[in-house]
């Protein structure tokens, strides 16, 4: 009779070992580092982008703390990145932005691809042009840019871990 509570207790306390470890996995799988300015700025100046701090361009507004413009070696295409005063804040500004390129690009949709740990990504390609937004906790990066530039801004993307 011991024996099997013993072996019950044993059976129990494996599952939750289990199940934390498949949580954890899941959890560091899907969410996304938030950068700093400094984090962000250094890996842009590694892939050759020039970095601007524009953050004055915005002190009237309460909700952007910082905003770093960075372009690519070539000047092809510009990428703005935005560290908003609260996930909330980042969260209105995001669904703002992302409605407004929906509704310019007559009807197209996008992609959006998400999580429950504060990421979003929205990707809409329409004419000759594509977009990318992308919202982790609370800072926004942003690019608008001619379709050729795709995989170059994919591959910078990819560079920091979206």
């Amino acid at each position: 009779m011991k024996k099997i509570k013993i072996k019950k207790l044993y059976i129990i306390i494996a599952t939750i070992v289990l199940l934390a470890i498949i949580l954890g996995i899941i959890y560091f799988s899907t969410n996304k580092k938030v950068y700093s300015t400094e984090e962000y700025q250094k890996v842009l100046e590694k892939n050759e982008y020039s970095v601007v701090n524009q953050s004055t361009a915005y002190s009237n507004n309460d909700n952007i703390q910082e905003y770093i413009q960075s372009q690519n070696k070539e000047h092809t295409y510009q990428v703005d990145f935005y560290t908003m005063k609260d996930s909330q804040s980042a969260t209105d500004y995001f669904n703002d932005v992302k409605n407004k390129l929906i509704n310019e690009s007559n009807g197209k949709e996008g992609k959006l691809e998400s999580n429950n740990f504060g990421y979003s990504k929205f990707t809409i390609q329409a004419s000759n042009n594509y977009c990318v937004m992308i919202k982790s906790d609370n800072t926004i990066i942003y690019v608008n840019t001619n379709i050729r530039n795709k995989e170059n801004v994919d591959n910078l993307l990819k560079d920091l871990n979206y």
